[in-house]
């Protein structure tokens, strides 16, 4: 059975699978055992051991493996241009607000992530 603990980890039984839709802005990191992915559209399988990722390419499905009891493995999601693009304006619409109501640029607002560069 593949069990969900927390909101990215799992533990998945062997012989068992689980498929994931939509996986190209994911990142698949192996944390205890050995998984087995595959990739719809890719001609090869991967094998990850404790500690390795597989970042999905394209939009097939994605399936996963556990090759022995008791895989664990975490899915995260990577920032795409429009987290991006979120956290910049927010950060300008605190900048503006702190320059309103304290009459300056300085800002007593932090943003939780770093600006970056939009590729």
């Amino acid at each position: 059975m593949a069990t969900r603990l927390t909101d990215n980890i799992y533990d998945l039984d062997m012989g068992l699978a689980l498929a994931i839709d939509r996986a190209h802005h994911k990142t698949i990191r192996c944390v205890e055992a050995r998984l087995w992915i595959t990739q719809e559209g890719l001609a090869e399988d991967f094998i990850l051991a404790p500690g390795e990722c597989f970042k999905p390419t394209g939009t097939g499905r994605v399936v996963i493996a556990a090759l022995v009891s008791n895989a664990r493995f975490a899915i995260s999601a990577q920032p795409g241009w429009t987290t991006h693009f979120t956290d910049t304006l927010r950060d300008f619409w605190r900048r503006l607000f702190a320059k309103e109501l304290h009459g300056d640029s300085r800002s007593s607002c932090t943003s939780a992530m770093p600006c970056q560069k939009l590729e």
